[in-house]
């Protein structure tokens, strides 16, 4: 998986030190919210690891503040497009 330097992201303090990403690269279609939401990086997850994820697991994976991923998480319960097979851990539905 190709990864791109955090100053091509646009996330740069302005100053020049690009410190609000941490210090590993991500992907660039997990953090570029331009393109894909915060539900659809989750279910992209869920779907490309093909086992149930805690919410913690996702969120290291996608990148996303644990806080983002809970609240994709129940949207995406409430709208049926994932399910819970064991306490605390998702997967997308079939």
């Amino acid at each position: 998986m190709a990864t791109t330097p955090a100053a091509e992201h646009g996330k740069g303090n302005g100053n020049g030190n690009n410190t609000t990403l941490n210090a590993l690269c991500l992907p660039c279609h997990y953090i570029n919210n331009d393109i894909m939401n915060n539900k659809e990086a989750v279910l992209e997850v869920l779907k490309k690891e093909g086992t149930a994820m805690s919410a913690g697991q996702i969120a290291e994976k996608s990148g996303l503040d644990r806080k983002d991923v809970d609240k994709a998480m129940k949207e995406l319960k409430d709208e049926g497009a994932i399910l819970s097979p064991k306490r605390c851990y998702w997967e997308p539905k079939a």
